[in-house]
């Protein structure tokens, strides 16, 4: 949306478009962090084995339940890493 729209729409209907599109702005930002983190914390593990391959599975399927970002990279990259060692 340009300047040129904004001008077009009431004020009221401009805040509320701006604040909505704030917030999605936010909750993708946000996902797209606990994404990297989670991955880094997966690489640690994949590297040193300390054996919380089970909980950094439960974690990467609890994101994956809730938002597209982090599913496309734990199956491309950790579903068949982050298999407990015995």
């Amino acid at each position: 949306m340009g300047k040129h729209d904004l001008a077009e729409l009431p004020v009221a209907d401009a805040e509320s478009e701006l604040t909505s599109n704030l917030k999605t702005f936010r909750t993708k930002q946000m996902w797209i962090a606990m994404t990297l983190l989670l991955s880094l914390a997966s690489e640690i593990e994949i590297h040193f084995r300390f054996s919380r391959e089970q909980d950094l599975n439960f974690l990467w399927t609890m994101f994956n339940n809730y938002s597209d970002i982090p599913k496309e990279i734990y199956e491309h990259r950790y579903a068949d890493l982050l298999i407990p060692q015995r």
